[in-house]
């Protein structure tokens, strides 16, 4: 995949457009479009740590341009009725705009159920933002221009050079996250030059005409990457509250942000690898226990004799003394073992024979009455 310089650099991408492009028939419309693509799939090929379908990554690149359109007008919606008569009112109104976009975008893409409607966003949102459910609906409906078509997106993927392999009808890609796992399966690797129009009339398919493996397929590579997104937009507070303090432990992050040991390894993982934590895990210091100092000079005499420290003798000795005494018990439980049956046979036979003279008594009384 191309490096991050190459992405930002909008020459190549034009170089590209003009060049290489036009060879392989694809339509793209918006440049800017194309650009905003090349960037959501190269962010989200970076965190991705198998290989999942292509059609997945696609919906998911439509899902998150959907909801910065919806951030943006939402937040048109909620300051139209705000002043702008002034060079300082309007100042106001542009940062509060912007500071809406930021708020709007965590609760519409990374903390909302993928499949709670049609296009992944809750119905009550609207409520929640003080804009009518017509409204919202037509906002979503104004937002399909600025989503990238399917021709867009091989373009995008074509321009980031990202490894695409088939499998019978099915298309997929593969992540380059350093976590990054390929699972056994046997897949064609494709060069997406050569098969452009053919991707790109797959992914034209509808989800719903597809078969059933092939949906689940797509749900659950869809799931992932919402996953995946979570723990990324998470890196930043994570990081942030554990470098507050140093004292702070594993356990009070999982339960100030309610995440789970997984979620917490994961995000770490993440925050490492941005190099933007400086916490470090605890390591548990050893105890400490006073020794005589007869007992420090065998130590010492000890250690030197075996060529080891004397903390690794000392656990030496420690582990031969333990030897011993477990020898020792059980040769002790074996020389006892006899004694205690023996002893046992003992009181229940003498019992016995207490039984047997109780039952014995009445009959030789009741003989010597007769007599």
């Amino acid at each position: 995949m191309r490096p991050k310089s190459e992405i930002e650099d909008g020459k190549i991408l034009v170089s590209f457009s003009q060049l290489d492009l036009p060879k392989t028939g694809l339509i793209v419309a918006s440049p800017t479009i194309l650009a905003d693509t090349v960037h959501i799939l190269w962010q989200t090929i970076l965190l991705l740590d198998k290989v999942l379908l292509l059609k997945a990554v696609f919906n998911w690149v439509q899902r998150l341009q959907r909801v910065q359109y919806l951030a943006q007008a939402l937040a048109a919606v909620r300051t139209r009725n705000m002043p702008t008569g002034s060079n300082v009112q309007r100042e106001q109104r542009t940062e509060r705009k912007l500071a809406l976009v930021a708020e709007l975008n965590r609760p519409l893409s990374f903390h909302l159920e993928s499949q709670k409607s049609e296009y992944g966003i809750q119905p009550n949102a609207a409520l929640d933002l003080m804009i009518s459910p017509e409204e919202f609906q037509q906002l979503e409906q104004y937002s399909m221009p600025f989503l990238a078509t399917e021709d867009v997106f091989v373009a995008a993927c074509m321009f980031l050079r990202v490894k695409i392999s088939k499998d019978r009808s099915m298309f997929f890609i593969a992540g380059e996250s350093p976590d990054f796992r390929d699972s056994i399966r046997d897949r064609q690797p494709i060069i997406v030059e050569d098969a452009a129009k053919n991707i790109s009339h797959s992914l034209s398919r509808p989800d719903r005409a597809r078969g059933k493996v092939e949906m689940n397929s797509i749900n659950s590579a869809f799931n992932n990457l919402v996953k995946l997104n979570r723990y990324y937009a998470r890196v930043k507070a994570v990081a942030a509250y554990l470098n507050e303090d140093v004292a702070r432990t594993k356990k009070d992050a999982m339960q100030f942000f309610c995440i789970t040991n997984t979620e917490f390894e994961r995000i770490m993982k993440l925050a490492r690898r941005e190099g933007i934590v400086t916490w470090r895990v605890k390591r548990r210091t050893p105890n400490q226990y006073p020794i005589n100092a007869s007992n420090q000079e065998f130590l010492t005499g000890y250690a030197e004799r075996m060529q080891m420290t004397e903390g690794r003798a000392l656990n030496d000795i420690i582990a031969r003394f333990a030897r011993f005494s477990y020898l020792q018990g059980e040769q002790h439980k074996r020389q006892s073992l006899p004694a205690k049956t023996l002893e046992q046979f003992r009181k229940k036979e003498q019992s016995r024979r207490q039984g047997t003279s109780t039952e014995d008594s009445p009959k030789q009384a009741n003989i010597d009455v007769l007599s």
